[in-house]
C-alpha cells in the first residue's frame, strides 16, 4: 500500500507543477484531479456509495460536506469523518476551519479534514483547545519529501480510522509519523545543499547527488550535476519536450533542446537523456553545472535547497 500511495503523491506533485494554472481555475478540477485520486489510494474509494458519500447533508439543513467517510453500517450510520475542500488556489483559512468543524459538530463527527488538494488537515473535533491543538494533520503535498509525506498521510488511512485508531491515540498516531519508513535527512555534516556548494575552481566533482524524494545518483563529472537533475524531472515528466528548447542563460542559448543545436544551428556539446532524446548543453565549468541545475529546478518550482551533494573526501 505505502509503494502505492508513495506513487500516487509523485503524480499529484508533478500535476501541481505542470497543470497548475488549469488546476487552480476551480474546485471541481482540484477535486477529481488532486483530491479524489489520494482518498482512493488510501481507502476511500469515492465512487462507492459504501465507502464516500459526496455532498453529505450536515445538521439536518441545506449545508452540505464535500465528502464524508463512511464506517461500516453495522458500527455506526453516522460517518467516521467529513472532509470539505477547496481550489487548489484558495488559501486555507479560519473561516474554512470553522465551517468544516461546525459541520462535523452538527452531526456528532468526530474527525473533520480539510484540503485544498495541496495542504491537507485533520482535526479533532471534539477536543478541547484551540484549533492548533486540535490538529492532528497538517501537511503539503508540493513541499513535503514524498516518503516523509507517505507515513504522514496514514493518519487518513482508511483501516486506521475504521479501526478507531485516531480515537485511540493520537500520541500512537505522532509515533507512526515520527518512527515510519521515511529517508533520513542527509547528514549536516557531510552533504551540502545545492545551494550553498560552491567550491574553489578546480574542486573534483562531488561523489553522489541526492533529490528532494531521497534517491540518489552517483557523480562521475561535473556536468552529471546538470544532467542527472535533468534526467530527472524529464523521467517524472515534468520536463517535457514541448517545454523546448529551454534556456538557462541569458542571450542566443539552448541548453535543453531536441537537438544539440544552437539556435543559429551550430551545435553543442551535449548528453542525451530519455526518450524521446533530449539534449543538455555540457560544455560549461563547475559553477555553471551547478548554477543550472539550480535553475532548472527554480523553472518548474521545486526548491533547489532540497537536492543535496555528498563532496569527496
Amino acid at each position: 500500500m505505502l509503494d502505492e500511495l508513495v506513487k500516487c503523491i509523485e503524480t499529484l506533485q508533478r500535476r501541481m507543477i505542470i497543470h497548475a494554472e488549469s488546476l487552480r481555475a476551480n474546485e471541481w478540477r482540484t477535486r477529481t484531479q488532486l483530491i479524489d485520486p489520494l482518498l482512493c489510494v488510501l481507502g476511500w474509494e469515492v465512487t462507492d456509495p459504501a465507502i464516500v458519500t459526496p455532498e453529505y447533508n450536515v445538521g439536518g439543513g441545506r449545508q452540505r460536506a464535500d465528502y464524508a467517510l463512511l464506517q461500516p453500517p453495522d458500527v455506526d450510520d453516522r460517518p467516521l469523518a467529513v472532509l470539505e475542500s477547496k481550489a487548489l488556489a484558495d488559501q486555507l483559512t479560519d473561516e474554512h476551519r470553522m465551517q468544516m468543524l461546525n459541520y462535523a459538530n452538527a452531526t456528532g463527527i468526530e474527525f473533520a479534514g480539510l484540503t485544498n488538494g495541496d495542504c491537507w488537515e485533520l482535526y479533532k473535533v471534539f477536543e478541547r483547545g484551540s484549533l492548533d491543538e486540535r490538529r492532528i494533520l497538517n501537511v503539503s503535498i508540493a513541499n513535503t519529501l514524498v516518503h516523509q509525506l507517505a507515513v504522514k498521510l496514514l493518519l487518513l488511512w482508511r483501516p486506521i480510522i475504521s479501526g478507531n485508531y485516531l480515537a485511540e491515540s493520537s500520541a500512537s498516531l505522532e509515533q507512526i509519523v515520527q518512527t515510519g519508513n521515511t529517508p533520513p535527512p542527509p547528514p549536516i555534516v557531510d552533504w551540502v545543499p545545492l545551494t550553498d556548494y560552491d567550491p574553489p575552481l578546480g574542486t573534483p566533482p562531488p561523489k553522489t547527488i541526492r533529490f528532494w524524494d531521497g534517491t540518489e545518483q552517483t557523480i562521475s563529472y561535473w556536468n552529471r550535476v546538470l544532467v542527472l537533475t535533468a534526467e530527472k524531472l524529464y523521467r517524472e515528466g515534468t520536463l517535457q519536450v514541448a517545454h523546448t528548447p529551454i534556456n538557462l542563460w541569458e542571450g542566443e542559448w539552448n541548453s535543453i533542446h531536441t537537438e544539440p543545436t544552437t539556435p543559429d544551428g551550430g551545435e553543442f556539446r551535449a548528453r542525451q537523456i530519455g526518450n524521446p532524446p533530449l539534449y543538455v548543453h555540457v560544455n560549461l565549468d563547475a559553477r555553471g553545472c551547478r548554477v543550472g541545475a539550480i535553475r532548472l529546478l527554480q523553472r518548474y518550482g521545486i526548491d533547489p535547497s532540497a537536492v543535496y551533494l555528498l563532496p569527496r573526501e
